[in-house]
């Protein structure tokens, strides 16, 4: 199936939400040109055969002190963080996990702006 695939999940409320299947190789964008102040991104569902993927981090305006936040799922629900970072200037990162939901989080940033995350899901 080409394109991305969406299905039910559930936001922190109980309130029923889309979510996002990703496809494998794909980038999507997690959080897109957010300011400085604390914020997740929507949940996402990884493909079935991900046991990888690459996250990177961007900045139009270089903050001073960043720090975001990978968290990682098993049925999401319950997260736990698996990653994160703390570099200023950006940067490509990879995991290896056995999370099937994955989310971002700007936990906090100082004198940036217009900040993203991007994902991208590995093959096995």
């Amino acid at each position: 199936m080409s394109g991305r695939e969406w299905s039910l999940g559930l936001t922190r409320d109980g309130r029923s939400s889309e979510m996002v299947l990703l496809n494998l190789n794909q980038s999507f964008t997690l959080l897109d040109s957010v300011p400085a102040t604390p914020v997740e991104s929507a949940i996402v569902c990884l493909p079935i055969r991900c046991t990888t993927f690459t996250w990177q981090t961007i900045y139009d305006t270089e903050p001073s002190v960043a720090d975001i936040t990978i968290f990682g799922s098993l049925d999401g629900v319950n997260f736990a963080e698996i990653d994160d970072s703390d570099v200023v200037t950006g940067e490509i990162r990879t995991v290896n996990t056995n999370c099937t939901h994955i989310k971002a989080g700007l936990v906090t940033a100082t004198d940036g702006a217009d900040i993203s995350v991007l994902i991208v899901p590995k093959d096995l």
